[in-house]
């Protein structure tokens, strides 16, 4: 990651680990040589996602968030960043 990314990715997660994991596994292949930044956002996960982004992502930024509908997620997100280009992404 860098200071001023020019890219941020903000994922949504609700239970949803081993997508997520995938999900990263590919974004981070996708922007290997792009300013960008990746941004977590747990929607109270059950499933162990929290723990797996701390020990496997470490450098991912990883917002922990109490449960609240998806469509007010995504918009209440929207406001992370003001880079050049936000794509919001789902790993379902």
């Amino acid at each position: 990651m860098v200071d001023k990314p020019i890219i941020s990715i903000i994922i949504v997660n609700y239970n949803v680990r081993d997508f997520l994991e995938q999900s990263l596994i590919s974004v981070r292949r996708a922007l290997k040589n792009i300013s960008s930044e990746i941004i977590i956002v747990d929607n109270a996960s059950i499933d162990g996602s929290v723990a797996m982004l701390k020990q496997r992502f470490s450098d991912i930024h990883v917002i922990e968030s109490k449960k609240i509908e998806p469509k007010k997620m995504f918009q209440k997100q929207m406001t992370l960043r003001k880079n050049l280009v936000l794509k919001l992404v789902s790993p379902k």
